[in-house]
């Protein structure tokens, strides 16, 4: 691996209007088509799919070859779900054999769902200040000077 920050993936790049001479032109380009769940993803980690997906691939974030990642972070978020149902649900701690308060497998659970997902959200631009670095471009159609539609 080299040092310094991993690269940004060319999509991201041309998002933040990154220059022209900055991207790699060669870089390769997967068939933008939103990839199908895998079958073993749970109801919770399909409902996240669902939410998530059409929006990836209204920005062309979302590719074939993405599915696996995908696949992670849904099921990541599904775990981190089940871990705040069960903290809710029993609270944070609990009573071991000998009397002793210890903290419940889920706070661990849900700290590692929370930074896995964190450090996915920051790789993708889920978060605002991933977007906020971010330009999209027009859309062909939108102009922002039109103001014919007020009338």
């Amino acid at each position: 691996m080299k040092p310094g920050p991993r690269p940004l993936p060319v999509a991201v790049k041309e998002r933040l209007g990154v220059r022209p001479s900055r991207i790699n032109a060669r870089a390769p380009q997967p068939l933008r088509v939103r990839p199908t769940p895998p079958t073993w993803l749970s109801a919770e980690a399909r409902r996240e799919w669902r939410r998530i997906a059409p929006e990836l691939e209204r920005l062309n974030l979302l590719t074939l070859v993405d599915r696996a990642a995908l696949s992670i972070y849904c099921s990541t978020w599904a775990d981190l779900v089940a871990a705040r149902r069960a903290l809710a649900k029993y609270g944070p701690t609990q009573r071991t054999k000998t009397g002793f308060l210890s903290p419940r497998p889920e706070v661990a659970i849900a700290n590692s769902a929370q930074k896995t997902l964190r450090q996915w959200c920051a790789e993708v631009g889920f978060t605002p200040r991933a977007r906020g670095s971010m330009s999209v471009p027009d859309r062909p159609g939108d102009d922002a000077d039109d103001e014919s539609e007020l009338d």
